[in-house]
């Protein structure tokens, strides 16, 4: 008797069926080895980071995290003070991508949006920074 109807005419496949063959996600168990250049990159952006290779950052060793709210409509954000230029230029986008948050560079600091202080603290130095939280 044939089936008749939405999927009865449907051909039925015969032995083990066998998917897709492959799996998207196998080569990335592997680490970056077959990945494009841009995905070799560190997360801040650049081969060789701001790091020296003993692992200490660049310049100044320490940085100053503190919050702020005057001048800016009652709205908080954190000042890092203590950066050297190239840093400052690599960590806008840096931090961004790591807190998800708004970052930009006024004068001499590096200016993150919102009252994180212990979070961004923590964010640099996770990447190799001595800071310390004031006020």
């Amino acid at each position: 008797m044939a089936q008749s109807g939405k999927h009865g005419d449907r051909r039925k496949l015969e032995g083990k069926p066998e998917g897709l063959g492959h799996s998207p996600f196998s080569g990335l168990a592997g680490g970056t080895k077959g990945a494009p250049e841009s995905a070799k990159k560190t997360p801040l952006g650049t081969p060789g980071g701001v790091f020296a290779p003993s692992g200490q950052p660049s310049g100044h060793p320490e940085v100053l995290v503190q919050r702020e709210r005057k001048g800016r409509g009652g709205k908080g954000v954190i000042m890092v003070l203590g950066l050297n230029r190239p840093d400052r230029e690599i960590l806008v986008q840096a931090a961004k991508k790591a807190l998800g948050t708004g970052a930009r560079i006024e004068g001499d600091d590096l200016v993150i949006q919102g009252d994180q202080a212990d979070r961004v603290l923590g964010w640099l130095t996770g990447l190799g920074y001595l800071g310390r939280r004031t006020n």
